[in-house]
């Protein structure tokens, strides 16, 4: 995996310019884990609207130099190069946020793009938020304890997919239904219940017994299968909008997602995908779209449609752009993908 790379060509809506990414280069920070989510998803798209791109992958930087060279080495480099955009994804403290406070209102535009916000908000993301020139939140109600920090620039977007990653794939689907995700209990019951009912679900993913599934399957299996489970469990009860349903969307497989209220304002529910709110109703809408497959297969076309319209990390990025004073190609809001302050 390249860490460092930069692209000389011309992209329609690109700028001349120079992009830092700060994030995991690993998943989740083991370097046994493959390429982190933060590293796949934000890479391409910084590239499509700046010249150059460089990866500060701080996990690896920790092991290699320790907390204190790192962050001054970082903080060095930023003053030196200048570059237009630091993109951050937080993970935990690997990073000294205070450094990047002395960095804020310099040549160079700091933003991070907060994950989990619907439960890390408090512990975390508020304290780090002074910390940037501008903040990205994909949780509405965080957008507003963020309004009311002092001195935080908090901007609404929300999660979205890559359509060159993922994709259909021109062949009969290989599986009636698939899962691919970590094994919680919640799901386990659910998968369980499918199963009972006489439903082939196949299952991939850290914890369960069939083994982890790899980048390519996070891709291709969607792609393969007529029907694709997400939950939206996340930390206790927590229900959170995360990037699974956009990527299973993107394939032209046929989502059925549990509920969560952020969804209707992205896809029309019941004609791009599919909710449950219960187990018992999670069969029930599982085993009728199996008995009607065409109609399966119509929901997924839709829920590609509207991605490819609307839901790419493209149009998220360049809006975000715009809002922080950088140069960007708009395409179309819907008034509630990104809100500014």
């Amino acid at each position: 995996m390249q860490l460092s790379d930069s692209d000389h060509g011309r992209a329609a809506g690109r700028r001349q310019g120079h992009a830092v990414l700060l994030c995991l280069a690993d998943d989740y920070g083991n370097p046994e884990g493959g390429a982190s989510f933060e590293y796949e998803t934000f890479l391409p798209v910084l590239r499509q609207f700046f010249d150059k791109v460089t990866v500060w992958p701080f996990d690896r930087l920790l092991l290699k130099h320790g907390y204190f060279r790192m962050n001054a080495n970082l903080e060095a480099w930023v003053r030196h190069e200048a570059p237009d955009l630091l993109f951050c994804v937080p993970f935990e403290n690997q990073v000294d946020w205070s450094m990047l406070a002395n960095i804020r209102g310099s040549r160079t535009t700091t933003m991070a793009w907060m994950c989990d916000d619907q439960w890390r908000f408090e512990p975390f993301s508020r304290w780090l938020a002074p910390c940037f020139d501008f903040i990205a939140t994909t949780d509405r109600t965080a957008y507003q304890r963020y309004l009311a920090l002092e001195d935080v620039r908090p901007l609404l977007t929300q999660w979205a997919c890559d359509p060159h990653r993922f994709r259909p794939i021109d062949a009969e689907p290989l599986h009636d239904v698939a899962f691919i995700g970590s094994r919680a209990p919640h799901r386990a019951r659910y998968i369980k219940a499918l199963r009972r009912a006489g439903v082939r679900v196949h299952v991939r993913g850290r914890g369960w017994p069939e083994g982890r599934a790899t980048s390519e399957e996070l891709q291709i299996t969607p792609a393969q299968s007529l029907i694709s489970l997400n939950f939206a469990n996340s930390c206790g009860r927590v229900k959170q909008l995360k990037a699974r349903p956009f990527e299973l969307a993107g394939t032209g497989t046929c989502v059925v997602t549990e509920y969560e209220p952020q969804l209707s304002s992205f896809f029309e529910v019941g004609e791009e995908v599919v909710v449950f709110r219960s187990r018992s109703d999670c069969v029930r809408t599982v085993k009728a779209l199996l008995r009607e497959p065409e109609r399966a297969r119509l929901i997924g076309k839709s829920g590609r449609h509207r991605v490819e319209r609307e839901h790419t990390y493209a149009d998220r990025m360049s809006l975000l752009l715009v809002a922080a004073g950088l140069q960007g190609t708009p395409n179309r809001s819907d008034g509630a993908v990104c809100v500014m302050s």
